[in-house]
């Protein structure tokens, strides 16, 4: 390139109009060393901890822990120039590839004591030796314990985190305290970095993967390769031709020439030819080599329709400019390219990542993540149960959690799939390594603990016992107020823990509590016990109809076995020490909807069976939008799914259920929709539902969308014209008020009356009535859209998992469009053979939308195969009114919704009335 003449610094506030701007001829970019100036940030960060740091550096000798029998002593050192943890290798044959690093990018969490699996198996050991020896020396003692869990992403597509732990042991306490010190904040400084640069750290990680011999050089062999791992098809002699424009300075290896890091930089950039982003880029800069802070405004605001200022436009490109054209206020091709893959043009709109919506509505009218046996890492039969998989859940977002609980033999209750081969963890101690610490780390609002309660009197006190000493103020143990008359909000109870469970009614929970106390009382005075501690009376037990499940849930047992155990259970005993813990989700059976209209109370809730949720979404679907507006319903997938499969949500949240529990251990469609729904309003786990599942009116999702019919309720005013006379307008008294059914935020429907940028807010006289009944009709040209999505490019698309280096993809993009039945569609791109670092489709999709409120949008990458399956290369699931118009970028996630940053794609959103 040429370079350009002497630009002039132009002052911040100073005026930055087309006749300030310098003449441009040219542009030489001077690069940072990406390979460095992210540990040298690391570095700059971490001197408030520099004695922890420096401890770390000389080394300690640790045991690394994989059972109560196997300890393996080696010394772990951290290299804090390139932030890694580094350790003595085991003595394993030389065929046998020996990891001795790990990476601080890779460490997920860092935990002090027994917080894992395989802690608490050891304690449990230790606490049973304790009781048979008490006078025995410790085995080993929780304060010098420590796990470091490490989430190593596979490089290829669909890969995900597999997650682990390391489980260590210190010779003290002081050791312990220094190491989870030192990681824990050189993860979060990592964490940050990730996030402020992405760009910059991958663009390391392919260097290293390329520099196979670590001597800081690539030669041309090793170039190749990259090529072929970044998904390009090109010819060694162009390969040759840009490999020989980066190599400035001329460096060797052996006798072969090789690039540096900075050089690397430059040979990279050779490649990643975007010329969708060059014509955008020579429109709003008039076809100049910059841009400047106003023409960049321009097209912010002309084409993003973002409202932005001059100082803000500035501030973008002193922050994405690689070059020092940032100081006169310009911006080059370059830095708007790293702009234009930013946040700052997510296709998602900034403002639904932070809580928008309103928090103080009752809780029926809110969809909740949930999480159907949440214990399980694998399937329903002889999958592994761990306090890792709560853990998993709650960072997800969610917000209900699934607990089967039955007896333990050392009278500790347990948690796993009943009568299976799954493996069982203790129940105290998913509430105290899992529920406590986590359970609003990730949001502050409520977590439903769903009880399914398969254990003892006895043992039903102990979970009491937990849950009281464990979690303390977190749990809500207030009584219901049946004053209230409906469902508290999820702003009341902030940070509370709620308990979903079946219910002694309240004169048999006190006599119960009556009897304990009696007999505790009886006991401190040295009097016998009038009865076992495992006996139950009357008071205890309620009738089995009170159960809430509608159909065993245990139904990936066997059916003899199920079917024999249930007809010996005609009473359910409950202890009263537990039934006094739950409050405003108590759990109870389905009768019917005639039955809860009359004398259901809002307090109360039932939970369905896929197949009886279904038949009751394709035929009564109006009425079971009419049951979640006052009362709670969790949906849970059918007993056949033993591969732990997913049930499609949709349906269900399009009648209003709020908790449709999901095997999140298993990905997929199903999983994939979750995410997009509750992404949404800050990632809390609440989403407000569409107001029709909210309204007064009477709504039926499954019906022909042709108008939006809300039947009349007894406030309506007005006299009702004979069936005989046509169709008139309503007569003009006061018009009654309907809530928006459009969030704050998206487009607006361009109505007079429309002071909120929905599309409704009031019926007013264009509304019309049918002659042939007391109901008020909604055009549907009132919630009509059409989105035109323009698939444009992508960026760094992955490889399949078990690809060869030689293998190219040849990728296309399929949009799934799931909500209202009326809205169900699938769109295609063409393929694009041999590219996935940098393909073009350019194709213009048009979506009718009818009903928006409810619709999700799947964005998935494939990769075309004649011969096989078209593998997933990644997704982004989002809202329609989550879509930010423009120019937008799409970070692409794996199936398990974890970023395959910085894989994108690059579209252009448009939205239009029909």
């Amino acid at each position: 390139m040429m370079r350009p003449r002497t630009v002039r610094v132009v002052p911040r506030d100073a005026p930055t109009h087309h006749e300030h701007r310098p003449k441009r001829r040219g542009l030489h970019l001077h690069f940072e060393n990406f390979y460095h100036s992210w540990e040298r940030e690391a570095v700059e960060r971490s001197k408030s901890v520099e004695d922890v740091i420096g401890f770390l550096k000389k080394g300690s000798l640790l045991w690394k822990v994989k059972s109560l029998s196997k300890w393996y002593r080696r010394k772990y050192t951290l290299d804090f120039e390139h932030l890694k943890i580094n350790y003595e290798p085991s003595h394993k044959p030389v065929c046998v590839e020996r990891n001795t690093t790990l990476d601080i990018s890779d460490i997920h969490d860092v935990r002090k004591g027994w917080k894992t699996d395989i802690f608490n198996r050891i304690a449990s050991k230790v606490e049973k030796r304790i009781v048979k020896l008490p006078s025995s020396p410790p085995l080993v003692d929780e304060r010098n314990c420590f796990s470091i869990i490490i989430g190593v992403r596979s490089r290829h597509a669909g890969g995900g985190i597999n997650k682990s732990s390391l489980d260590l042991v210190a010779p003290d306490e002081h050791v312990c305290d220094m190491w989870v010190r030192g990681l824990q904040h050189l993860v979060a400084v990592v964490r940050s970095l990730e996030q402020e640069k992405n760009y910059d750290r991958w663009l390391k990680r392919q260097f290293q993967s390329a520099d196979k011999d670590n001597n800081g050089v690539l030669d041309f062999d090793e170039c190749v390769d990259l090529i072929k791992q970044l998904n390009i098809q090109l010819d060694k002699q162009t390969a040759k031709k840009l490999f020989q424009a980066a190599d400035t300075d001329k460096r060797t290896k052996g006798d072969q020439p090789a690039l540096d890091e900075r050089e690397f930089v430059t040979f990279y950039h050779s490649l990643l030819k975007r010329p969708d982003l060059e014509a955008i880029f020579q429109r709003y800069s008039n076809g100049e080599l910059l841009m400047t802070s106003e023409e960049l405004a321009d097209f912010l605001r002309g084409e993003q329709k973002m409202n932005v200022t001059s100082d803000f436009c500035r501030e973008m490109i002193e922050t994405y400019e690689p070059s020092e054209s940032k100081l006169a206020g310009l911006l080059s091709h370059d830095g708007f390219q790293m702009f234009m893959s930013s946040k700052q043009v997510h296709i998602f709109n900034p403002e639904h990542s932070m809580v928008y919506q309103d928090m103080e509505q009752p809780m029926t009218h809110y969809f909740i993540a949930s999480s159907h046996n949440t214990y399980l890492l694998g399937n329903q039969l002889t999958g592994m149960s761990s306090v890792e998989a709560y853990i998993i859940a709650l960072q997800k977002g969610c917000r209900c959690v699934e607990l089967d609980c039955w007896d333990g033999d050392d009278g500790e209750p347990v948690i796993y799939h009943g009568y299976t081969l799954t493996s069982k963890i203790r129940f105290c101690d998913v509430i105290s390594d899992a529920i406590k610490p986590y359970a609003f780390q990730y949001s502050e609002y409520p977590l439903i603990l769903s009880i399914e309660n398969h254990c003892s009197v006895h043992q039903q006190a102990r979970m009491a016992h937990h849950l009281k000493s464990i979690l303390g103020d977190m749990l809500f143990v207030t009584p219901v107020d049946e004053s209230l008359g409906k469902m508290p909000s999820p702003k009341h109870f902030h940070k509370k823990i709620l308990l979903k469970a079946k219910k002694l009614p309240s004169d048999k929970e006190k006599q119960g509590l009556q009897a304990l106390t009696q007999k505790v009382g009886a006991m401190m005075d040295g009097k016998k016990s009038p009865r076992p501690s495992t006996e139950c009376d009357e008071s205890c037990t309620v009738d089995e109809s009170e159960s809430d499940n509608s159909e065993p849930e245990t139904g990936s047992a066997p059916e003899e076995l199920t079917a024999k155990h249930d007809k010996k259970k005609k009473k359910k005993m409950i202890a009263p020490a537990l039934s006094v813990l739950v409050n405003y989700i108590k759990a109870v059976h389905f009768h019917s909807f005639e039955q809860s209209q009359l004398a259901g109370k809002w307090w109360t809730m039932s939970s369905f069976g896929e197949s009886k949720a279904l038949g009751f979404v394709a035929d009564h679907a109006a009425e079971l939008v009419e049951y979640n507006k006052h009362q709670l319903s969790r949906i849970y997938p059918s007993g056949k799914r033993q591969d732990s499969s997913n049930l499609n949500p949709v349906p269900f949240w399009n009648t209003g259920c709020q908790i449709v529990a999901l095997n999140y251990q298993t990905p997929g469609k199903p999983t994939s929709y979750n995410q997009g729904m509750f992404r949404r309003n800050g990632g809390c786990g609440y989403v407000l539902k569409p107001a029709m599942l909210r309204s007064v009116d009477r709504f039926d999702p499954t019906a022909d969308p042709g108008d939006i019919q809300l039947e009349e309720t007894e406030t309506d005013t007005g006299p009702s014209p004979a069936e005989s006379e046509p169709a008139v307008s309503p007569p003009p008294p006061e018009p009654r008020s309907v809530t928006c059914v459009r969030a704050a935020g998206t487009p607006s429907c361009g109505t007079p009356e429309c002071s909120c940028s929905c599309l409704l807010t009031t019926l007013r006289p264009w509304a019309r009535r049918s002659p042939s009944s007391l109901s008020w009709y909604l055009p549907l040209s009132r919630f009509r859209q059409t989105l035109k999505l323009r698939i444009i490019s992508g960026a760094y698309i992955p490889k399949p998992a078990g690809s060869s280096l030689d293998d190219i993809i040849d990728p296309y993009v399929n949009v799934y469009v799931t909500g209202h039945p009326a809205d169900e569609n699938k769109l295609k791109t063409a393929v694009v053979k041999n590219n996935g670092f940098n393909p073009v489709w350019d194709e213009l999709l048009t979506i009718p939308v009818r009903m928006p409120d409810f619709c999700l949008l799947d964005l998935v990458v494939r990769d075309h195969s004649t011969t096989g399956s078209n593998y997933i290369l990644g997704h982004y699931c989002i809202h329609f009114d989550d879509l930010m118009p423009g120019y937008r970028y799409v970070p692409l996630e794996d199936m398990e919704g974890n970023s395959l940053s910085p894989a994108s794609l690059f579209v252009h959103v448009e939205f239009s009335h029909q």
